[in-house]
Parts: C-alpha cells; structure tokens; sequence
C-alpha cells in the first residue's frame, strides 16, 4: 500500500490517501524470481524498499503547496499571490471542514484579475451575501489554479475592524 500526503488550507491536519497515482510499477525493470515467493504483510516493507532502490517502484510526486504558517492577516497576505474581496452565496456542505459556495469578486486587492473561481471550496458557515477576504496561491501542480494558502486563516470577514488590511494591499 502506498499513501499519498497533501496539505489543504481547510483541514486543520496533514491527509493521507490509502490509494496514490503517484507511485508506479514499472514491471520492465522487476527483477526475475523463480521461486514464485508471495508477497506478505511482514515482507511488504522490505520488499517495496527493495524494489525502489531496484527502480521498480518510481515516485512522480507532485510539488507540494506551502501553505503560510502565518496567523497574521497582513502576513498571510504579503504571502498570497491573489488576495480578492468575495462574496459568497449558496453553501453546499461536504464535511466538517469543506463547504462548496458560489461566489462572485467584489474586488481584487492583490494579484491578476480572473483568479478567483465562481465556486470554491472555503470553510462552512460562511454567511450568505457577506464579503470575505481570500488569500489564494498559485497551485504548483496546476499553474492554472489558485488555492487557499494559509490554514490559519483561509477566509477573513471585511468588517471595520479588518478594513484597514484592504489599504495595506496594493495590486
């Protein structure tokens, strides 16, 4: 069994998948046995170690996103590439941690135009029609897309008190 590790803004922990497309058998490069041993639970570790130093088993892991250990939102956002006013609408829970929203840019403050994807994926209980601060970071497997980029903070309400992060941002 190979897994798969990725960091995501919205989990507050690191997530491991059981099934990875990032690991591969190159049944060219395996080694001929002829005592037709299986494999087992004791010897899988050896066995999967043993096959990688032989070539057999191959990585292609993808690049990892660097979410900012940041907690500050003037940081947080000095390290996003995209940093947009958004409101959101419509919220579709998926799990404790991930909610599916519609969204629509009031303003970008930070970063090109046409980052912010009209759905996104933010933290549930966001309240419907209120503007929310995104801190985004170009996804390094996809040069296309942005993620959120900081765990901390992934979204911050504009109200009065945080207005003034708007007037630190220059685009």
């Amino acid at each position: 069994m190979f897994l798969n590790r990725g960091d995501d803004a919205l989990y507050p922990h690191t997530i491991y998948s059981l099934v990875s497309r990032d690991f591969y058998f190159d049944a060219s490069a395996a080694p001929e046995t002829s005592d037709g041993a299986l494999l087992s639970a004791s010897n899988a570790g050896e066995f999967i170690l043993t096959m990688q130093k032989n070539g057999v088993v191959r990585e292609k892991a993808p690049l990892p996103l660097a979410l900012s250990q940041k907690t500050d939102p003037a940081d947080i956002a000095a390290d996003a590439d995209t940093v947009a006013i958004i409101r959101v609408s419509s919220e579709n829970n998926f799990n404790p941690y991930v909610s599916a929203y519609s969204t629509s840019v009031v303003q970008y403050c930070k970063g090109g135009e046409n980052t912010v994807s009209a759905d996104m994926l933010l933290p549930p209980g966001l309240k419907a029609d209120t503007d929310y601060y995104v801190f985004l970071k170009k996804d390094p497997n996809a040069p296309q897309s942005y993620l959120l980029c900081s765990r901390s903070t992934p979204v911050l309400e504009v109200t009065v008190e945080n207005a003034a992060l708007a007037r630190t941002l220059t685009k």
